[in-house]
């Protein structure tokens, strides 16, 4: 929230800069990406150490009734179209 016109202006968490409010003020982000997930500390393996082993990966049968098949379509075509809507949003905010 902008502290001199009271504008709410909402942050990405993969941005760390200030955004603008509706009337032109900057406004910094309340919380950091680093506050909520903390970076992990790079450990190169050891050199004689082999390579830890993978678990299997577990497939689940899908659902291919007509009825799971349109609904998969119907999330997926919302998921495009919110996609969009957020570059389009991006692009006018510049």
């Amino acid at each position: 929230m902008c502290r001199q016109c009271g504008d709410i202006v909402q942050h990405r968490l993969g941005d760390d800069e200030a955004r603008r409010s509706a009337n032109g003020h900057f406004v910094a982000p309340t919380i950091a990406r680093t506050e909520i997930i903390k970076p992990r500390p790079a450990a190169p393996p050891a050199a004689g150490a082999p390579a830890p082993k993978l678990a299997p990966k577990i497939v689940k049968a899908r659902n291919m009734s007509p009825r799971a098949q349109q609904l998969r379509a119907m999330a997926a075509h919302n998921h495009r179209m919110r996609g969009r809507a957020i570059k389009k949003q991006q692009q006018r905010d510049g």
